[in-house]
């Protein structure tokens, strides 16, 4: 019975079915992401296993933020990026990283852009991560800058 409702709540929840939950009906989001990646519910701080927790059901469709559970959409107000960063190792043709959720993702080469202000990465469920500023700065080191450039 209860490997029936497991199954059913991760068939629920895949990919497709986002459109055909309806949505919470709040006049404001309950959850903010902040410029620095941090989770908020009800403009008080989410603790980090919560946020991680939640980021696990966060979708991006039309440049809209938002939560999907099985019986429902959340609105998310992300004022940036929903996630950062902390870490990266480049592996076989793309990277690993590591964000400060402490959640990983493989991506292929093509997933990172290389913008003037920041390096995004494209994640899953049409999510963006932004490199934080030790790893950005690593980045433009190991990928950017020539031979020349890094020793001026």
């Amino acid at each position: 019975m209860a490997a029936d409702s497991l199954s059913s709540l991760k068939q629920g929840a895949s990919i497709g079915h986002e459109q055909s939950v309806g949505w919470c009906e709040n006049e404001r989001p309950l959850f903010c992401i902040d410029a620095q990646g941090n989770w908020h519910y009800q403009q008080s701080p989410l603790p980090k296993k919560f946020a991680r927790l939640f980021s696990s059901i966060l979708y991006c469709i039309d440049g809209v933020y938002q939560l999907i559970t099985p019986v429902e959409r959340v609105a998310v107000e992300v004022e940036e990026f929903p996630l950062q960063v902390v870490d990266y190792e480049r592996q076989d043709g793309g990277f690993w990283i590591r964000t400060a959720l402490e959640t990983e993702f493989t991506l292929d080469e093509q997933a990172v852009t290389c913008l003037d202000e920041c390096v995004l990465c494209a994640l899953p469920r049409g999510l963006k991560a932004k490199l934080n500023r030790a790893c950005y700065y690593r980045f433009i080191n190991e990928f950017v800058l020539t031979d020349d450039e890094q020793d001026a």
